[in-house]
């Protein structure tokens, strides 16, 4: 029995007899059926949707709007991502990203790889030490790819991953992400703001001031009038 496409509201399921052949070398063989995978007990329709909704939401979610529970889901997705891994080719990776993220609360991350020209994933695993980069360049081996072959990593400016980048990818050149930069310099400009206020009250509530972007008349005039030198040397007095 295997679960079709929903018929309206109505779950859908097919009934049919699997022939099977007895064969004196090879023992007893179930013939392959033309509308599901062995031994899955869906469709393939019903899997091809399935994967579709996988691929947007998470896997529980999936389970409850399908009227499914997640454990008989989730092999459909392990076994079909298995596939499209065995298949994968890296053999023209030039350029890596490499990005981490909290799957849960505490210290468990995970670590992504992607393909900064074709914009897709390569790799990902748990951990986010130095040793990831190794696993990925064990994988990328094995998928044709070469770690003589990249060009630029593109990371943050974790010491634990640069020292993996030096060990796993001496050849290629790391490029710190934007985002990572551009949020160190916001710190920093935010360290002397709160330092500088102390001795210039006049920059307390100016903060949206310093993004330039979308600043009204009055607001462009005051923030000349706090970029004004000689507004600067009337306040710390003659001479100095």
């Amino acid at each position: 029995m295997w679960r079709h496409l929903n018929f309206f509201q109505h779950q859908v399921y097919l009934h049919a007899p699997s022939p099977r052949v007895e064969c004196p070398e090879c023992g007893i063989r179930q013939a392959r059926l033309p509308w599901a995978r062995p031994r899955s007990g869906f469709a393939l329709f019903f899997e091809a949707l399935a994967l579709a909704m996988m691929s947007e939401m998470r896997v529980k979610a999936v389970a409850r709007i399908v009227g499914e529970h997640d454990t008989r889901l989730w092999p459909i997705a392990r076994h079909y991502m298995g596939e499209a891994r065995a298949a994968a080719d890296h053999s023209g990776v030039r350029a890596v990203g490499v990005d981490e993220k909290a799957s849960r609360r505490g210290h468990s991350y995970v670590t992504f790889f992607a393909d900064l020209d074709q914009r897709r994933r390569l790799y990902a695993t748990e951990g986010r030490k130095w040793g990831v980069l190794g696993q990925f360049q064990a994988d990328l081996d094995a998928h044709g790819g070469s770690a003589d072959g990249i060009e630029e990593l593109c990371m943050d400016m974790s010491p634990a991953d640069i020292k993996g980048a030096r060990e796993s990818f001496p050849d290629a050149e790391i490029t710190f992400d934007r985002f990572h930069v551009v949020k160190l310099l916001n710190e920093a400009v935010e360290k002397v703001r709160r330092t500088e206020k102390k001795e210039r009250p006049e920059l307390k509530r100016r903060r949206s001031l310093w993004n330039p972007d979308g600043l009204s008349p009055a607001q462009r005039q005051r923030l000349d009038e706090l970029l004004d030198p000689s507004r600067d040397r009337a306040c710390h007095g003659p001479g100095i």
